[in-house]
């Protein structure tokens, strides 16, 4: 059996009041992701990642953003929650970043892959010369 860490739990808190205050089911949100209902509940309970475009169709069904679903998940989370991997990169970031991309047209989204990509491979070509 697979344990919910902080962040699946909290991300599925953030779904399941969106879903509630839109006023629809499990079944209404599985139906229109095209799942069941049952990994509708895994999601809220923690049990399962939702996968960024999971939340981009659950944010459209739900009729608001991913933006206002990862604020509210970092209401949730708290800074104290915040999770530290072992290059020092911690969650804020990231989801404020998924949050910022979304709200550029796709053409910027695209640009700023490509810097974050280059960045990357910059990065990578350091180390191994190192």
């Amino acid at each position: 059996m697979r344990v919910a860490d902080h962040r699946k739990v909290a991300m599925g808190k953030v779904i399941r009041r969106a879903r509630t205050r839109a006023g629809l089911t499990q079944n209404d949100l599985a139906q229109h992701l095209g799942i069941t209902f049952q990994q509708v509940q895994k999601y809220e309970t923690g049990n399962n990642r939702v996968h960024f475009t999971v939340l981009l169709d659950v944010s459209c069904m739900l009729g608001t953003t991913p933006e206002a679903l990862l604020r509210e998940y970092r209401e949730v989370v708290g800074d104290e929650s915040v999770v530290e991997d072992d290059a020092g990169r911690d969650d804020r970031d990231i989801v404020r970043l998924m949050g910022l991309a979304h709200q550029v047209d796709n053409n910027t989204r695209k640009a700023v892959i490509e810097l974050l990509a280059a960045r990357v491979r910059s990065e990578k070509a350091e180390d191994e010369k190192g």
